[in-house]
C-alpha cells in the first residue's frame, strides 16, 4: 500500500473502529508503510510547541492538528510499554531523527 493510502486509512480509523483518533495514540499498519523501510505504523502526537495545534473555523467547528511520526514495530512496542513521552526521550538520547522516514533502527533504552 502506498503511504498516502495508509494515511487515508488512518483518517478513516475513527469511522471504522468507533475510537477517537487523538494525540498519544499508536496506529499499527497491516503492512510496511513504504518500500525500502521497516516502518510499521505511526505514533500520533501533538505538533511541536511553535507549530499550529488547533483552530476554530468560521462556522464554530474545532480542528485539531496532529503529527504522524512513522515508527518501527519495536518503537511502537516501546511506546505501548513505556509511553510516547518515554519513546521521544529515548529517541532524543539515541540521536534518532524520528522525522526521517529512511532512518535506520536504533536500540532504545527506557528513561530512568
Amino acid at each position: 500500500m502506498k503511504s498516502l493510502e495508509l494515511i487515508a486509512q488512518l483518517g478513516l480509523y475513527s469511522a471504522r473502529t468507533g475510537k477517537a483518533l487523538s494525540a498519544q495514540n499508536i496506529y499499527r499498519s497491516d503492512s510496511l508503510l513504504w518500500s525500502g523501510t521497516e516502518l510499521a505504523g505511526f505514533v500520533i502526537t501533538r505538533p511541536f510547541d511553535d507549530e499550529l495545534t488547533s483552530m476554530v473555523l468560521a462556522d464554530g467547528r474545532h480542528v485539531e492538528f496532529l503529527m504522524l511520526v512513522p515508527a518501527f514495530s519495536f518503537e511502537l512496542d516501546f511506546a505501548s510499554s513505556h509511553g510516547i513521552e518515554a519513546l521521544v526521550t529515548a529517541q532524543e538520547q539515541a540521536g534518532v531523527e524520528f522525522w526521517d522516514p529512511y532512518r535506520k533502527p536504533v536500540s532504545l533504552t527506557p528513561p530512568e
